[in-house]
């Protein structure tokens, strides 16, 4: 299995960009979140944008906020919590991603009022990603590029 550090040299070997979602862990978000920023702040090339780094789990993210100031950081969704402009501007997110399964045109209009970015995971039809973008959503993930 490849590890952090052989995406990160397949990653700078293509020229890409990054979005690191530290994924949830019940107990080990702060541990999990200090060993990813250890390993951007020691291998991620200068040649390479610095990532951006998401997750659902909020105690990860306030790590990441500590440890890598300078990195930009996006509030990770599945449903838009009533209280998500808190929530992004407590941990100095500069973007909100959220599932395609749950944003509403009141969403994107609410995340645009603010001046976030709103990005969309995981889209996979060309068909919801031109909806998407009709609606005002600045980016999508998707596991499908060759449809876009």
């Amino acid at each position: 299995m490849p590890t952090f550090r052989d995406a990160i040299s397949e990653i700078n070997a293509l020229g890409l960009g990054a979005n690191v979602e530290i994924k949830p862990t019940p107990g080990l978000g702060v541990e999990k979140a200090k060993a990813t920023c250890a390993l951007i702040s020691s291998d991620w090339p200068d040649s390479l944008p610095l990532p951006v780094i998401s997750s659902f789990d909020m105690s990860a993210m306030a790590v990441a906020k500590d440890l890598l100031p300078n990195i930009e950081r996006a509030t990770l969704f599945g449903k838009l919590p009533e209280d998500w402009l808190s929530i992004v501007e407590q941990l100095d997110c500069k973007a909100v991603h959220i599932s395609t399964r749950h944003v509403t045109q009141a969403h994107v209009d609410a995340i645009n009022r603010h001046n976030f970015p709103v990005r969309v995971y995981t889209v996979n039809d060309a068909a919801r990603g031109q909806e998407l973008r009709e609606m005002g959503v600045s980016s999508i993930f998707t596991d499908r590029p060759d449809f876009f």
